[in-house]
């Protein structure tokens, strides 16, 4: 389960952070990030068996996807998730069952 995840330089998320819970609900006006936050989790998700530069083509870019801060020429990730208790697909991974959560933090 996805416990929190950062994002910088990803559209309208720089420096943005979310704690996430077994359910949780977006809610907001227009225009303010919800659809970004959605296709940036697309966007990690593909990226970890797709080729970099083919996920980003399918986005128009990396130009589309960056900030438009003056100083965005990066995104970055962080998701911090942890094994579910009772998932037997899990204990398939290979990760030791001594451990509680983990990091990821792919930078492009």
């Amino acid at each position: 389960m996805i416990d929190r995840v950062r994002m910088t330089g990803y559209k309208l998320l720089d420096d943005f952070s979310a704690d996430l819970g077994q359910l949780t609900v977006l809610i907001g006006a227009n225009s303010t990030g919800k659809s970004t936050f959605l296709d940036c989790l697309q966007f990690i998700a593909h990226s970890m068996h797709s080729p970099l530069n083919a996920v980003a083509g399918v986005r128009g870019g990396i130009r589309s996807m960056l900030s438009a801060s003056a100083d965005a020429n990066t995104i970055k990730w962080e998701i911090t998730f942890r094994k579910p208790q009772d998932n037997p697909a899990w204990r398939d991974r290979g990760f030791p069952p001594s451990l509680g959560g983990y990091t990821t933090r792919p930078k492009l």
